[in-house]
């Protein structure tokens, strides 16, 4: 009876592991990797050898690394910045009450989010405030031409302003846009590779005990 229940505890390990390799509030490989050393313990390392668990070990291990490097690489290699893996992480937290389409996507937001914001502050107000020689002299200075050419000029100023903020909004949304790509693909082929190598411990312990 003991020795059931502590195999029940084992495939109970193995399979909330496996949903764990999906939904980042588990650690999944840790558990699997739980799961499949308590098993072998059971039967005494019998059919399951410490050979074969260092093996399981270094596959958890990999995928492991495989899952944080992925989405960082990702990310690096479009330029992400801090708010943007920030963004990315929250993201994923928020996700998990949203079930699997918001932790699949959430991320994606999260990264792209962050990453526009970054390029507001980056930006500034995108072109607003007084340049170097900015400030106007006193009316009773300037002569009443003058005035007039200065109002013009003004207007100018302001539109090319105006046209300037636009850009620098587009460009923002852009950047943002391919970061957050970028970001999401990084997960998501981390969690491929981490899903995979799950699968292959699980399998490799299978094996061992049936074969």
């Amino acid at each position: 009876m003991t020795e059931t229940l502590w195999w029940i505890l084992s495939v109970l390990l193995i399979f909330v592991g496996l949903a764990g390799t999906v939904l980042p509030a588990l650690p999944g490989t840790a558990l699997i990797l739980a799961g499949i050393v308590l098993g072998a313990w059971i039967d005494g390392f019998a059919r399951v050898s410490v050979p074969t668990l260092i093996v399981i070990a270094v596959l958890a291990v990999l995928a492991w690394v495989l899952d944080y490097v992925a989405g960082l690489m990702g990310a690096k290699r479009a330029g992400a910045s801090r708010y943007a893996l920030i963004g990315a992480a929250l993201g994923t937290v928020v996700g998990l009450f949203m079930g699997l389409i918001g932790v699949l996507f959430m991320p994606l937001v999260g990264a792209a989010v962050g990453e526009y914001l970054a390029q507001r502050e980056g930006h500034g107000s995108f072109g607003s405030g007084a340049g170097p020689g900015g400030s106007a002299l006193p009316a009773s200075a300037v002569p009443a031409e003058g005035m007039a050419d200065g109002a013009a000029q003004s207007g100018a100023t302001v539109k090319q302003r105006g046209r300037g903020q636009r850009v620098a909004h587009g460009a923002a949304g852009q950047k943002a846009v391919q970061v957050g790509v970028a970001t999401w693909l990084g997960i998501m082929l981390g969690l491929l590779a981490k899903v995979v190598l799950a699968c292959i411990m699980v399998g490799i312990f299978v094996a061992a005990l049936v074969f």
